[in-house]
């Protein structure tokens, strides 16, 4: 506004001295007006500008945060997830993908997604293997004899009545520790088609009680926590890991990353 007034003076002043006579009085005293006006719009100290009281003070609105960076994926053991020759394996032996589940057969999650890898392993035909490992919960009673009954049941009657086995159990236990009555083993692995006196043997001595361990520890050196826990395997390399008991199409979204 200052900056106005003054350019609007001096173009008077110069019209002024365009036609200035020096006997015109009224001339000369605008002069002095002019001079004296710009003198005081351009005090020292005096704000140039101020904004009117009435304009609101603009608001600058806080930027949005930045979402949280997907931690990376935690180092994972080899030896939790390298195929070993007493593995439970479900499927092609050579299949680029492959599924390794750390799981407990009295766990009512892993009842829930045993049919969901299940079915996935069925989908996928032979692109896909499902390796079994034991990791019994301690304070599920009966997992720890049930695991090591499947292996029993593996070591006399083969993979396929082991599966048949572990089918059975996930299909028949109300989970929760004392799901599967510990009196029902024997009568189920002779169901599956496995000599029960052998079974029975196998299972009182404790025959892979430290197989089952060493399959705990390998899975919790790994990062297992809880069941079901699961490596996605592409190529032999960890790609993923699948933690829980996940819906059927996130397990196939994972595969096909």
């Amino acid at each position: 506004v200052i900056f106005y007034d003054v350019f609007t003076d001096v173009m008077s002043v110069r019209l002024a001295l365009y036609i200035y006579d020096p006997t015109d009085a009224v001339v000369n005293q605008a002069l002095v007006d002019f001079q004296t006006g710009i003198l005081d719009k351009l005090q020292i100290g005096e704000p140039m500008w101020q904004p009117p009281v009435d304009v609101p003070p603009i608001i600058v609105p806080e930027p949005t945060p930045l979402p949280e960076p997907i931690p990376p994926m935690p180092a994972v053991n080899p030896d939790a997830t390298q195929l070993k020759s007493d593995d439970h394996i479900r499927g092609n032996l050579n299949a680029p993908i492959v599924l390794i589940e750390y799981t407990d057969l009295e766990c009512p999650f892993c009842k829930t997604f045993h049919p969901t890898l299940k079915a996935i392993k069925e989908g996928y035909g032979d692109q896909v293997a499902w390796v079994y490992r034991p990791f019994p919960l301690s304070f599920h009673v009966n997992a720890q004899k049930e695991a090591e009954a499947a292996e029993c049941v593996a070591s006399i009657g083969g993979n396929e009545k082991f599966w048949n086995f572990i089918d059975a159990i996930f299909d028949r236990t109300t989970s929760n520790g004392t799901g599967f009555a510990l009196d029902d083993l024997a009568p189920l692995a002779e169901e599956v088609g496995v000599n029960v006196a052998e079974f029975n043997y196998c299972l009182d001595s404790g025959q892979f009680a430290n197989k089952v361990a060493d399959s705990l520890a390998e899975g919790m050196a790994a990062g297992v926590t809880g069941t079901p826990n699961t490596f996605l395997m592409v190529n032999g390399k960890v790609f993923n890991i699948l933690p829980g008991a996940l819906p059927r199409m996130v397990v196939e979204e994972a595969i096909r990353m």
